[in-house]
């Protein structure tokens, strides 16, 4: 499979060195069109508000919500710290709509929680990969210089953490000193913010296993899955709550 429009070189050098044949391309996009002359785009190009397929369709809204509320994993949740009470002083790092949420957010200093929301680690490479191009590669854990800057942040409040996992990261070296932390698979913000202040109950546990370290990764097998020497969080793991905030 090939898709994209960004990497479109990539196919057609792989068709004028004759890897794939314009045959075999011509297969693909019959049934290809074949899908989008079922769903009737060419017929109706311009959808009614109560299609199904319009994207103002409540129906499918609402079932697009529920499915990022059930994707959230609670990896950790130490001394049933969450879900916090709904009048709690937070201050959030790395947030990108902190303005429009509706929470109690407060400067560092008179915060009485620290919620960061992480990005997936990458490290600089050069490669030849596409989904690598796509999604980043190289390392999974944080850098000395990440590291330097999130844990002096963590040991200041109790903190919870939420890692977004495009990617297996390393939490090795930031579970330690996180009360709660919870694998985002890009959550729409506010949702996050819902879980952690219990308007609802985790659910969803973990697709991929969290290495314990680089070299675990280096020693596993490419062909062999949950094959890690003492993952941080197994495959399948997930924590739930015994309570949440009506």
């Amino acid at each position: 499979m090939i898709g994209g429009e960004s990497l479109s070189l990539e196919l057609a050098n792989s068709i004028h060195s004759k890897k794939i044949s314009e045959e075999r391309i011509d297969e693909s996009l019959r049934r290809i069109l074949k899908q989008k002359f079922l769903l009737g785009l060419f017929d109706n190009p311009y959808l009614k508000s109560e299609s199904h397929l319009s994207l103002d369709n409540k129906a499918n809204i609402t079932k697009g919500i529920e499915a990022q509320k059930k994707s959230l994993v609670l990896l950790k949740n130490e001394t049933e710290f969450l879900p916090l009470p709904q009048k709690t002083k937070v201050y959030l790092h790395g947030f990108d709509e902190s303005k429009n949420l509706k929470i109690e957010v407060s400067t560092l200093e008179n915060a009485e929680v620290i919620i960061v929301k992480l990005k997936t680690p990458s490290g600089d490479i050069e490669t030849e990969s596409i989904m690598e191009k796509l999604f980043g590669g190289g390392r999974l854990n944080y850098s000395k210089e990440e590291l330097a800057e999130l844990i002096p942040l963590f040991k200041s409040k109790p903190t919870v953490v939420v890692v977004n996992l495009q990617r297996p990261a390393i939490l090795t070296e930031i579970e330690p000193f996180s009360k709660a932390i919870i694998a985002d698979f890009d959550v729409a913000e506010g949702i996050i913010l819902d879980l952690i202040f219990g308007k609802f109950a985790p659910t969803g546990t973990l697709p991929i296993e969290l290495p314990s370290s680089m070299q675990s990764v280096l020693d596993q097998k490419e062909d062999l899955p949950y094959d890690s020497e003492n993952p941080l969080f197994e495959f399948g793991h997930g924590l739930k709550y015994t309570k949440i905030n009506e």
